[in-house]
């Protein structure tokens, strides 16, 4: 921000109370922000202004003390700011060649910014350092908001989750709506109420707030697309798949879906010292979320100008969200190849190693121009920090080398297959036929096994597994190495919270946490209760249901899976936004404890990764009330019942399509209501469930089984690089290395590439360069840009696909369908060689692997 105009200035210059300070402390707070590099708008100066002479510089430096301690190895601070704090926590001889007066004010300047609101320029860009307790927040109308959209977005995801690709709301979509309704409601509810506990209630408190704009998109955030409990059930009732008629029955259904939403909120709960209250547990995620509620329900006080942009956050918002709506109909519907750019298989259509390379659909999508579609890329990169993106990214390449390595050495079989499709395959390269080895009753047959063939998977499916049997070694060792200090601490909180919520929440000195500190927090037995009805629900389920062959341990071992893994992986979350999930391990384990049973299996699966799930949805929904000073037990309230009234929606919506949509689940469906996420999880359910990994990993694929051990000693490198040149190495996390690596089958770089240079661009480029810009506009960008195009797939689809409608019928239409490659859509791309004169490949007949 210039220091220019400071006549001018000092009229704009105040905060709520009126007051208006020195030009002369203005425009010095305005030298120090541009000296150090952080660009502050008006309002924001004016708060500096306001708390730069609350403490002596001696009290200051020892915050800045602490601060440095405590994020002495948070990669998300930047390098120089770090080594900045530390000059100035070691005081006046830190800093001999600066004048008293002038270390004095730059370390009182810094301490505002660091223990006042926040030392990350992202978390300053979507929240606000003012807070109103008397802003209303849980209302009547609120929960009329709230659960009206909950219910939309739960029908609209549901109805269209089993479609390929699958069309979702979202909640970033739904808040636009979600304010002009509550302004609405606002003009039309009269002031009608009733007292309660000494505290008033009305339909109509007044103005529409910023904290019941985000309590009604909290509601919504818990059916965000719909969970894996929706995919079991799926499997189970298709035709297609398991063909099993008892799981049609409601109480099934209802009781799965319960259990393993409110598991995950259970632990949740008791998570908070680790991964709430932390400064370091940012939640990148939830940024653009808070940034859009702000933009629409609150009002900029002053017109800026940033970088030669005068737009307020809401017409931005506003215009972009328009643009991208009408942008989506070109590579959808107008000019697809703009979406399908795969121009490279355009030059020699019935190439198949170019196919297999560059091709969009089951090849690997290299291709450094690969989409000019929205709705692909995602703009993930404007969200994530740019070293996860370019990190995991520079992964995948490494995954890429070596899938083309396996693929062209023509190991494990892998050139009679597409080079990175999802699926499993027989010994002639036909998909698997699970019903040739399954009984009547849906148990393992030996002999039909015996006399059809082992299963094999693609060079892209084996490297995918690879990386996640080394992502859960490597991350016990990661958070040996990198998080002993933050598990610690928590430990302690924990311990604490037992005995007091409130007194745990004391512990944590941050601005957000001290203006909570006046609202009591949720108790912990609340938690606890929540966990131990859901568990005695699933064991209800198992035991009323004895068709899913499910043992009761097989619940508790899901959890205590994701126990031990709950910790390295939400760390890494919320510092990093890559979320690993460990449904994957489930899976191995319970193949090797309960061999052939892939009910079980998918139970085992369903609790893990719902309990997951569901635990870091009320996480993350915890910071963003944390960051916009929401009652807790309000988002508790609000959370619970949004998604216990949602389920009922899911269910029936489900039920609906099983009888009303013709060729549900069918690879050909004309309205692509193929359950292509249920398709892929079936081939995983068959390999671990059906088969078994005493099969698989014993047999073929025995090299998968170094994974872990070559996982839990990547790490060790990285660590002791850091600690010898922690400038430079310090943000190249293994995990989120390990994370792009596994990014494979079905996802390729055609998904990727696009979204490396966004964040090259927004996160890394402008960041750097305009960080006003990328301050006022970046998050709002992103939500507005996605905002359009989940309410364009809607309109298209009920204008186009539902009625039959393909397009218009021209050569930007078309050239993208045409040779080898084109036929991967359909799962069946030419694989590099045919197989043998015999009629197949791999072990001959009496040969197979077995157990």
């Amino acid at each position: 921000m210039s220091a220019s105009s400071t006549d001018e200035k000092a009229v704009d210059i105040k905060v709520a109370s009126g007051e208006i300070y020195d030009p002369d402390l203005i425009n010095r707070i305005e030298t120090t922000a541009s000296l150090l590099g952080i660009e502050l708008n008006i309002d924001e100066v004016n708060f500096v202004a306001s708390r730069i002479n609350v403490r002596p510089w001696q009290e200051a430096v020892q915050l800045l003390k602490e601060a440095y301690e405590y994020h002495e190895e948070d990669i998300n601070i930047d390098y120089d700011a770090l080594m900045r704090i530390k000059r100035l926590s070691e005081g006046p001889e830190g800093s001999p060649d600066v004048p008293q007066e002038e270390f004095e004010f730059e370390a009182l300047f810094e301490a505002v910014i660091v223990s006042d609101w926040s030392p990350y320029a992202e978390v300053r860009a979507a929240t606000s350092f003012i807070n109103d307790d008397h802003m209303p927040a849980e209302t009547i109308r609120m929960y009329i908001v709230g659960l009206c959209y909950a219910n939309v977005g739960a029908i609209v995801g549901t109805f269209f989750g089993n479609r390929y690709p699958a069309i979702s709301l979202g909640f970033l979509s739904l808040q636009l709506i979600i304010y002009p309704t509550g302004k609405f409601l606002e003009y039309i509810l009269p002031d009608w109420g009733f007292k309660w506990g000494g505290k008033r209630y009305s339909l109509n408190p007044g103005p529409w707030s910023f904290k019941e704009q985000m309590l009604a998109t909290q509601m919504m955030s818990a059916v965000d697309g719909p969970p894996f409990s929706f995919t079991v059930i799926t499997l189970q009732r298709a035709t297609q798949f398991f063909n099993e008629s008892w799981a049609s029955n409601y109480g099934y259904m209802f009781l799965l879906s319960v259990s393993a939403s409110f598991t995950g909120y259970g632990i949740a709960g008791l998570l908070r010292g680790l991964l709430v209250y932390p400064v370091r547990c940012m939640w990148y995620g939830v940024l653009p979320l808070l940034s859009m509620n702000r933009s629409l329900a609150t009002q900029e006080v002053a017109k800026e100008n940033v970088h030669g942009w005068t737009l307020s956050r809401y017409r931005f918002l506003l215009i972009f969200v328009l643009v991208s709506f009408c942008y989506y109909w070109f590579p959808e519907f107008v000019f697809q190849a703009l979406s399908y750019f795969n121009w490279t298989t355009w030059i020699s259509p019935n190439n198949v190693t170019l196919a297999a390379v560059t091709g969009v659909f089951s090849g690997l999508g290299f291709n450094p121009i690969s989409t000019f579609d929205w709705s692909v890329i995602t703009g993930a990169g404007m969200v994530n920090p740019f070293y996860t993106t370019y990190t995991a990214y520079i992964g995948q390449l490494l995954g890429f080398i070596c899938i083309v390595a396996i693929y062209f050495s023509k190991s494990f079989y892998t050139q009679y297959l597409p080079i990175n499709d999802p699926g499993v395959f027989d010994n002639t390269g036909a998909p698997y036929n699970i019903s040739r080895i399954l009984t009547p009753q849906g148990t393992f047959d030996a002999e039909g096994y015996t006399n059809y063939s082992p299963a094999f998977l693609s060079a892209g499916n084996l490297i995918t597994f690879g990386a996640n049997f080394a992502i859960f070694t490597a991350s016990i060792v990661y958070a040996i190495l990198h998080y002993r200090k933050p598990i610690q601490a928590s430990m302690k909180s924990m311990w604490i919270s037992f005995r007091s919520s409130n007194k745990a929440r004391k512990l944590y000195n941050d601005p957000f946490t001290r203006n909570l500190q006046v609202h009591p927090e949720v108790p912990e037995w609340w938690f606890i209760l929540t966990l131990c009805v859901s568990l005695a629900m699933f064991i209800i389920m198992v035991k009323v249901f004895p068709d899913t062959d499910t043992p009761v341990w097989t619940v508790f071992f899901g959890i205590a899976v994701n126990l031990v893994f709950i910790i390295p992986f939400g760390l890494l979350y919320a510092t990093t936004n890559v979320f690993l999930e460990v449904g994957v391990l489930v899976q191995v384990f319970l193949g090797y404890m309960i061999p052939h049973n892939a009910n079980a299996m998918m139970i085992g699966q369903c609790v893990a990764n719902n309990f997951w799930e569901q635990a870091q949805n009320y996480i993350t929904n915890q910071k963003q009330t944390h960051y916009a000073r929401i009652p807790s037990r309000a988002l508790f309230r609000v959370q619970y019942t949004g998604t216990l009234v949602t389920i009922f929606t899911t269910l029936a919506i489900l039920s609906w399509e099983f009888t009303g949509i013709k060729d549900y689940c069918d690879p050909l469906q004309p309205q692509k209501f193929s359950c292509a996420t249920a398709r892929s999880s079936f081939a995983s359910n068959v390999l671990w469930g059906t088969l078994g990994p005493r099969i698989y990993l014993n047999g073929i694929y025995t090299a998968l089984k170094w994974s872990f051990l070559i996982g839990c000693f990547l790490p060790v490198p990285f660590y002791f690089l850091q600690r010898k040149w922690p400038d430079t190495w310090r943000r190249w996390n293994v995990l989120v290395l390990l994370s792009g690596f596994a990014t494979w089958a079905p996802s390729n770089l055609y998904y990727t590439t696009g979204n490396f240079y966004i964040g090259a661009l927004f996160n890394w480029y402008i960041r750097k360069y305009y960080l006003g810009w990328w301050r006022k506009y970046n998050y709002i960008l992103y939500a507005a840009l996605n905002t359009g195009v989940a309410w364009a797939q809607i309109i298209v689809f009920f204008a186009t696909s539902y009625n039959h409608i393909v397009g218009i019928n021209w050569w930007g239409n078309w050239v993208f369908t045409g040779g080898v490659n084109a036929t991967g859509a359909d799962y069946n791309s030419i694989p590099l060689e045919a197989p043998p004169a015999v009629g197949y490949f791999g072990p001959a007949p009496g040969h197979f692997p077995s157990a």
